[in-house]
């Protein structure tokens, strides 16, 4: 029997070399994981092998334990709960910016709500509240998910692989969790907001989507999903949300507002001089913004490491306008899908910086994308393009920047292979939620004639 590419589905098993059938019966539709997705497996699985071999061989062979002692993995762990422990000390005080023995706090003034919980709720130990909160948020999505595989008839070992051992192999997830932080934070607040989109609860989407961007900044470019769907409502409430969150943000860190705003944009101005700014290796490493990806070439060409506040001034308006003609040109004609791929990719492209730990928002695109493979491969339908897709997916996904060299070109690797995804995903229309039950009927009404 032959099977074409775009049938062709095997498990991850011995069964597939003793010959057994791909199908579950006369008729049925093909069984077991789809293509794309086992290639994701075995590259993943081949990158981290190949990771841990070179970190076994330079701190055991070599004899050299720095810096290939740990998989990045921090001592203490959760270490950015500890970092402004003492400062949450002084909330709601002049002292929260006043004292000089402890770092300023680079976020901005949304993130001191989740930092207060976090800190103030049990504050002799405060890294419960953290490990309770993610853990229940990571568990209720991994449920969610199980269940959407389990409508696609994914059942027994394939399930738990599909549902469990990504929490494994996205090595963004392991360094975000063991660190404390607080952008895990921001990957379940955003996914939920999403999530509350797709099933039409639009003004819990706005206000979520409002406060993540309140965190930080760049949350709000999934604001552009509601333009198609036409709800310029949400769109208001989720900007009245954003203000309303960096006053509150303000008053919590101290009850004086206007000096409060003052000491953030101070903190945020060293961050922007010696991060943004500055070409450094150790940040080269992780960084996969297309800023990063600028620096590192001007560092290789020119050696050039220092960089102008003006020029971050106009990259940030040159992205901020091809942005807005890539959505408006392109991105919203496209299928629902494809629009959520692309605004998480520009989210984590377009910024001035964007580190290891930004990738665990790529966990959404990468497993909607899953139950679209699935579901074309049980509907024998195209899998055109998605093999390459998940590749990215994987080398993107894995540790190897964090491993292999330390202080290497990962980070704008990284970048070159995240702008394949945005290419693909601008050019493959991935047609999938609006046909599924599981998403509202506004949702899939409302788009666009051009975009069905």
């Amino acid at each position: 029997m032959v099977v074409s590419d775009n049938e062709t589905v095997f498990a991850l098993s011995s069964s597939l070399s003793s010959g057994s059938s791909l199908r579950t019966g006369s008729g049925a539709p093909p069984a077991g994981i789809p293509k794309p997705i086992a290639y994701y497996f075995f590259a993943s699985l081949f990158l981290w092998a190949c990771c841990l071999v070179t970190i076994g061989y330079w701190r055991f062979l070599a004899h050299r334990p720095t810096p290939y002692n740990t998989l990045r993995m921090p001592a203490p762990l959760f270490r950015d709960l500890w970092c402004y422990h003492a400062q949450f000390v002084h909330l709601h005080s002049y002292d929260f910016f006043k004292d000089t023995r402890m770092e300023m706090f680079p976020y901005p003034p949304g993130s001191a709500f989740p930092f207060a919980i976090f800190n103030d709720v049990l504050p002799h130990f405060h890294t419960i509240p953290y490990i309770v909160l993610t853990f229940l948020g990571i568990a209720s999505l991994v449920v969610l998910f199980a269940k959407r595989l389990r409508e696609l008839d994914v059942k027994g070992w394939r399930l738990y692989a599909l549902s469990v051992a990504p929490l494994l192999l996205i090595f963004p997830f392991q360094f975000v969790y063991t660190t404390g932080n607080i952008e895990i934070v921001l990957f379940l607040l955003l996914i939920y907001g999403v999530l509350a989109f797709l099933r039409g609860h639009f003004a819990t989407a706005a206000i979520l989507i409002g406060f993540c961007a309140s965190m930080k900044m760049y949350p709000f470019v999934l604001i552009a999903l509601f333009i198609p769907v036409r709800r310029y409502r949400e769109m208001a409430l989720a900007a009245v949300t954003f203000v309303v969150s960096i006053v509150g943000g303000l008053w919590l860190e101290c009850p004086d507002i206007p000096f409060a705003w003052r000491a953030c944009r101070e903190a945020l101005q060293i961050n922007r001089s010696e991060m943004m700014q500055n070409f450094l290796f150790i940040q080269t490493a992780a960084d996969h913004s297309i800023w990063g990806l600028v620096k590192a070439i001007a560092y290789v060409l020119t050696k050039h490491q220092y960089h102008s506040s003006k020029s971050v001034t106009v990259y940030l308006g040159v992205m901020a306008l091809a942005g807005i003609t890539m959505y408006f040109g392109r991105i919203r004609k496209l299928p629902l899908l494809n629009q959520i791929v692309c605004l998480y990719l520009c989210l984590l492209l377009l910024v001035p910086e964007s580190f290891e730990y930004t990738l665990i928002h790529l966990a959404l695109p990468w497993a909607l994308l899953v139950l679209y493979t699935i579901h074309q491969a049980r509907q024998r339908l195209s899998l055109r393009g998605l093999t390459p897709v998940f590749l990215c997916f994987a080398f993107v996904l894995s540790a190897e920047n964090e491993l292999v060299f330390h202080y290497g070109y990962w980070g704008p690797a990284k970048c070159v292979a995240m702008l394949v995804l945005l290419a693909f995903a601008l050019m493959q229309p991935w047609r999938y939620l609006e046909d599924v039950d599981w998403i509202a009927v506004d949702v899939r009404n409302r788009l666009r004639p051009t975009d069905r």
